[in-house]
């Protein structure tokens, strides 16, 4: 029974850590509708595509772009709901609106998407974006975005914000800092060098594989275990499981001292989007005070969103 167990357990270890990316060199795109990030993550569209995709080219200013629609029914995108992007197969499109939640319009035949440009740690594409000059005049351009393929973040790079992911390999940095300013600020220029840089985490295996954990399981692991014999080994379990995960960031634990030296309070605190539009600090998980002679004179436990929990 014991190694019936131990087998099954490591074919389910198997399948989960070799699953495959839509990033990886061997893949074979999947055709069909994305409802999520992960679903694109792991080329695992859980629609299917029976629409046709209909490109729309245009002008706007000086700038030709062109942007992507599906041919359906109003009956069909109200069965749909909110998408994440779609796969005909041999190209894979995003829809940005998927991240505007309460300003999100409908998906309708007329919902625009773009196409990615290149898939990678930063899996980028094009759009057309307002920008200020200043507090009366508007100008429009197209910019590179990119979407990070560890933890699910949009970004807009421009010279800046690319220099800051170059960091890491001094020589891509010189590299594009050599250039002239003309060939720095173009869009194929940007692609290019997040194409290089995406290939070389991945072979440095830079690349987060795993999945994300939801709330329902967040809230689940943070829960006192029969393990945690001690607040430090119960602290030391939430730490570990957190930081290893890029949906979580500046994952710490917060302490406070009375003046002799002893614990006063301790918890964790992680910052995550979960909960809300944007990222914030939360307290999470079993916080305790202490009294001077470093005694647990209080508990309180939060879920994941900061919400107390009643014993």
């Amino acid at each position: 029974m014991k190694y019936f167990t131990l087998i099954i357990l490591l074919i389910i270890t198997t399948r989960v850590f070799s699953q495959e990316l839509i990033i990886d060199d061997s893949i074979v795109l999947k055709k069909g509708i994305y409802r999520n990030f992960q679903e694109f993550k792991f080329n695992s569209p859980s629609l299917p595509l029976n629409y046709e995709v209909i490109p729309r080219q245009f002008k706007l200013f000086k700038i030709d772009h062109t942007t992507y629609h599906i041919n359906i029914t109003k009956e069909d995108s109200k069965k749909l709901g909110n998408i994440f992007g779609f796969c005909d197969g041999i190209k894979v499109y995003f829809r940005e609106e998927f991240y505007m939640k309460d300003l999100r319009p409908k998906l309708t035949s007329r919902t625009e998407f773009e196409e990615f440009k290149f898939l990678g740690l930063y899996s980028s594409f094009e759009c057309i974006i307002a920008t200020d000059n200043t507090y009366v005049n508007h100008s429009i351009d197209e910019f590179v975005q990119a979407i990070n393929i560890n933890d699910e973040k949009i970004i807009i790079v421009k010279q800046k914000q690319l220099k800051n992911i170059l960091i890491s390999s001094p020589d891509l940095l010189n590299e594009y800092s050599q250039l002239s300013r003309k060939e720095r600020v173009k869009n194929e220029t940007i692609i290019n060098f997040l194409n290089r840089y995406s290939v070389r985490q991945k072979k440095s295996k830079g690349i987060f594989r795993g999945k994300t954990i939801n709330l329902t399981e967040s809230n689940l692991f943070i829960k006192h275990q029969l393990t945690d014999t001690t607040i430090d080994f119960y602290h030391k379990r939430i730490l570990d499981k957190f930081s290893n995960n890029p949906y979580f960031s500046h994952v710490k634990l917060k302490e406070e001292f009375h003046k002799n030296g002893q614990r006063k309070s301790s918890g964790i605190i992680i910052k995550h989007n979960f909960c809300g539009e944007s990222p914030y600090p939360y307290r999470i998980g079993k916080w305790v005070e202490f009294d001077e002679d470093g005694i647990i004179i209080k508990e309180i436990s939060y879920d994941i969103c900061q919400n107390r929990i009643k014993k």
